[in-house]
């Protein structure tokens, strides 16, 4: 991880002076609830494919704000049916930095534990550009990369495990396709990924990838500032081939809800009403948590052995 401190702490550097000098023209600011733009909410997100089924559980708390840009943690847990686990550690801040654009940029720390009991770090560190039309982000992700024993191949003597993270880049360009009313819109992105690992034993994994999102704002039984999105996502490279995941998202507000809400984080009376654009500063951040471990199965070789004999792929994991 020596070799990747340097971009985490200039990334960190830039966005805590971007942060204190919005906010430091900002020293009259009342921070009463009453006030607030934007508040906390609670994630969840489920979603299954032909590989495998994904649960993941977070929240989202602002540290500071104004009229026009917001400072805030993303806290994530993400489990797998085959038991992986995954916990991502965040800082973001998002600016509007006119009336028809949002400029936002984000770091995580990433830990990733594998079903064989092996912890892999990481970081990511992103931005995007989002309009009431457009969205635009690109991600980075940086990882340990060394192969490790992931224990014994059933019963064949002599044969075990290894796996290996990965790191790489993905990207994604999206639009508005439908709106309907005040509450419900489509959206559709494109883009692509691209990972990889030193160890030549490992195969890059690159190719595109293709989302739909069915969004509904304001849903009536969570409170105003809840979202509840349907996703539909198709991904394909040479290593996995062709895989397809349906999913829900949900998010609750922990504060802003009016009379009426069963959602028993609201705080009555605190609602403001948003913009198309104002309420976007809320949009779940889209980066790929996963660090990619995949697993081979190959010879212990003797201990005069020359060469180790060539492993054999046995499978991948899926994004």
């Amino acid at each position: 991880m020596i070799r990747y401190q340097y971009p985490i702490f200039i990334v960190i550097f830039l966005l805590c002076r971007v942060t204190a000098s919005v906010f430091g023209q900002e020293s009259n600011f009342d921070w009463s609830p009453h006030n607030l733009k934007w508040h906390g909410t609670l994630n969840g997100e489920f979603k299954a494919g032909e590989a495998r089924q994904v649960s993941q559980a977070g929240v989202t708390l602002p540290l500071f704000q104004n009229d026009h840009s917001m400072l805030f943690t993303d806290l994530r847990v993400r489990e797998d049916d085959h038991h992986n686990e995954e916990a991502n550690l965040g800082l973001a801040f998002r600016t509007l930095v006119n009336s028809d654009w949002i400029l936002g940029a984000y770091g995580f720390f990433d830990r990733l534990t594998t079903q064989s009991g092996n912890d892999f770090d990481g970081a990511t560190i992103g931005v995007e550009l989002m309009s009431e039309l457009w969205d635009f982000r690109v991600n980075g992700h940086l990882t340990e990369t060394d192969v490790r024993d992931a224990g014994p191949v059933g019963l064949q003597p002599g044969r075990r495990f290894v796996e290996a993270a990965y790191e790489g880049i993905d990207y994604e360009l999206g639009r508005l396709l439908l709106r309907f009313g005040n509450c419900s819109e489509l959206r559709g992105y494109v883009g692509g990924f691209h990972y990889q690992n030193d160890d030549n034993r490992f195969a890059d994994i690159s190719g595109p990838r293709g989302r739909l999102e069915l969004r509904l704002f304001d849903v009536s039984l969570l409170g105003e500032g809840s979202r509840v999105t349907f996703t539909g996502e198709i991904l394909h490279d040479d290593v996995r081939e062709t895989d397809m995941f349906g999913g829900v998202q949900i998010q609750i507000p922990l504060g802003g809800t009016r009379p009426g809400s069963l959602n028993p984080f609201g705080a009555s009376g605190c609602y403001q009403n948003l913009t198309s654009l104002e309420r976007r500063m809320q949009m779940p951040i889209r980066r790929d948590v996963d660090v990619l471990p995949k697993k081979q199965m190959g010879p212990v070789p003797p201990a005069n052995a020359a060469q180790p004999q060539d492993n054999v792929v046995v499978f991948p994991e899926d994004l």
